[in-house]
């Protein structure tokens, strides 16, 4: 039983480290373009992931201090997720948070909607 346990856990690892995303090599050659001429943003877009822009990490490099305006302190300072915020009640967050997680990002476009 505690090597079919043990087989087990190696053949649950192996899919794991397949999941790691390759380093970002931007691409080479001519902004690919629609019909009309213009670019064409299609395809699944994998921003970067900043969750604490303070710190330090992988092609990231923190700032000691966040440059707000004292309008901003003050407002940062009196931000209450849980008093209001979808996400502070763990509700799906939108666009604009969107592009700063982890998760990538589908772009569909055609001559009309992007």
């Amino acid at each position: 039983m505690r090597g079919a346990r043990l087989l087990w856990l190696v053949l649950a690892i192996g899919p794991l480290t397949a999941q790691q995303q390759p380093a970002y090599t931007p691409p080479s050659g001519p902004v690919p373009r629609t019909a009309d001429g213009k670019p064409d943003l299609s395809g699944v877009w994998s921003p970067p992931y900043v969750p604490d822009m303070t710190k330090s990490g992988k092609n990231q490099q923190g700032v000691a201090e966040l440059p707000f305006t004292e309008w901003g302190l003050n407002q940062w300072k009196a931000y209450r997720a849980e008093e209001g915020d979808y996400t502070g009640a763990c509700l799906p967050f939108g666009t604009v948070r969107s592009i700063n997680s982890p998760m990538p990002v589908q772009f569909i476009q055609n001559s009309k909607y992007l």
